[in-house]
């Protein structure tokens, strides 16, 4: 059967194949459990975390499908659209072309699932609210946006984002991700109470001004005002995961009267606050049961003991080991944990950075006492079922990485017993990229140092089962030819097609389509 003969609809559902990602197509967000890597653009080594992992496959995902386009002028009629289920908008100053772009056709709206902004300002050219007024309409113009991102703070812009997305997203928005100001937190309750079928939901709490990069003044007191939101009666019955970063006392404080009956994912990073601390404690109370994975991340400490108590279906915790917790203290003669938790798997540790680098000697000393009494906790008595334990910060294994390795002394002493402690009793002891704590990068051309004898033989292959095992199942040797046949043949087929001016057009330097106005 020659390529021209295929259904429409069997040559789209290949395409979506070969351009799907997972990561990119999943409604949760990136959890603190997601393994980060390494790359070596250039000289050194870099650690990608999760997010900037994203953005990577997303860049990599409009680039295949460009090039797919470019296959054919078949390829090109029927993958056309399907470019704009994903807008990934890198920066602001491209939101005019998306614009343009649903101008002159507008049935492309109609495709769009999932929209991703990273950077939020006023380019030169364009004020903040002629910019707003361009992602409303383009909000406005997608009835069936599943996914809306928008990773700096919309500030001024967010009540009208907010109503749009309350008023034209709110039978088909399963995830959001967004970052408000304390003053918009109210306008933040009254949009999700528009948004029932939410799975996922990421609220940023930023002060005006704040990037990820550039966290915000610290302020002596903040009070936002609520309202009438905060009798609001709140109902989500399919949100699954809430992430909730920054300084949120408020919103979690309202959150305990929300109904959330099948919550089973809950991150809260205080970051580097340490005042107006959320009563965790509380919450807890109100939706510890129903958690299968909890991450505490806050410098201020939270007793573990009485979190665990409230969450008895917890698979997976992560917590800062650098707390102060009561049995630290002799006297008050305090438990780690009131019983046993039988169902955790992996715990998560963030921060250590005292326990393997070098720094103050006092503070040092403090906090890596702290956190040995508490890796001396991480058992199998305490959690019977306990598989996995899992350094979690990317400072600290970026630092180990330039240091190669612990600090002499202290540092690699305690990683030597930690690393024996673990393996006695059968856990794994892993850092942020999922390898065993410990392992640093190598060059590819490392193995030179080895003599070429039996013993470099079985280091090469031992190193090549392990990547093939680290790769996800996908494109196999066997299927590879069979697409590779198949685009072959799509380069051949008859060129006579009702497309070859607009195609010859866009080749030659004409108008360009207005998919590619924006993905760059």
């Amino acid at each position: 059967m020659h390529i021209n003969d295929l259904p429409a609809e069997l040559l789209t559902t290949i395409y979506e194949m070969v351009v799907y990602d997972e990561t990119v197509s999943s409604w949760a967000a990136p959890t603190c459990m997601k393994e980060s890597y390494w790359d070596k653009p250039r000289k050194d080594y870099v650690l990608i975390d999760p997010n900037a992992d994203l953005h990577i496959r997303q860049r990599r995902k409009y680039a295949m499908t460009k090039n797919l386009m470019l296959t054919s002028k078949l390829w090109y009629r029927l993958s056309y659209y399907l470019l704009f289920q994903t807008i990934f908008i890198s920066d602001a100053a491209d939101i005019p072309a998306v614009c343009i772009a649903f101008e002159r056709t507008e049935e492309l709206a109609w495709y769009v699932q999932r929209m991703h902004v990273v950077r939020w300002y006023a380019p030169r050219g364009l004020s903040m609210s002629h910019l707003a007024a361009m992602l409303v309409s383009v909000i406005q113009q997608c009835p069936n946006l599943m996914s809306f991102t928008i990773e700096w703070s919309l500030s001024t812009a967010f009540p009208d984002v907010a109503s749009s997305l309350s008023m034209f997203s709110s039978h088909t928005l399963r995830a959001l991700r967004i970052s408000v100001t304390p003053s918009n937190l109210s306008r933040f309750i009254w949009a999700l109470e528009c948004l029932p079928l939410l799975f996922s939901c990421q609220v940023d709490v930023a002060m005006e001004g704040a990037t990820d990069d550039t966290p915000g003044p610290e302020p002596p007191e903040i009070t936002p005002r609520l309202g009438a939101a905060s009798s609001l009666p709140l109902e989500l019955p399919q949100l699954q995961q809430l992430v909730v970063r920054g300084r949120s006392q408020a919103l979690l404080e309202h959150a305990c009267g929300w109904s959330l009956p099948v919550l089973s994912a809950v991150t809260i990073d205080f970051g580097l606050h340490t005042t107006d601390m959320p009563d965790i404690i509380s919450f807890l109370d109100s939706h510890g049961s129903t958690l299968s994975f909890l991450d505490l991340n806050t410098i201020p400490a939270v007793e573990v003991a009485a979190v665990l108590a409230r969450c008895p279906l917890l698979t997976s915790f992560a917590f800062n080991p650098d707390w102060h917790l009561p049995f630290h203290e002799p006297e008050q003669n305090a438990p780690f944990v009131y019983a046993p938790h039988k169902n955790i798997r992996h715990i998560g540790l963030h921060q250590l950075l005292h326990a393997f680098l070098p720094g103050s000697p006092e503070l040092a000393a403090a906090a890596a006492r702290t956190n040995d009494a508490t890796f001396a906790q991480l058992t199998r008595t305490n959690f019977p079922n306990l598989t996995l334990v899992r350094l979690l910060s990317r400072p600290l294994l970026a630092a180990l990485e330039r240091n190669d390795g612990p600090s002499d002394g202290d540092g690699m002493a305690r990683w030597e017993r930690w690393d024996t402690s673990c393996r006695v009793q059968g856990v794994r002891l892993e850092d942020c990229t999922g390898a065993p704590f410990g392992d640093l990068p190598e060059d590819e051309d490392s193995i030179e140092y080895y003599e070429v004898d039996s013993d470099a033989e079985e280091i090469v292959e031992e190193r090549e089962a392990a990547r093939r095992k680290e790769k996800p199942d996908g494109l196999q040797p066997s299927n590879v030819q069979e697409l590779r046949d198949l685009i072959e043949q799509i380069r051949n087929f008859d060129m006579k097609d009702p497309l070859d001016g607009v195609f010859t057009a866009a080749l030659a330097g004409g108008p360009p389509p207005a998919a590619f106005a924006f993905a760059q």
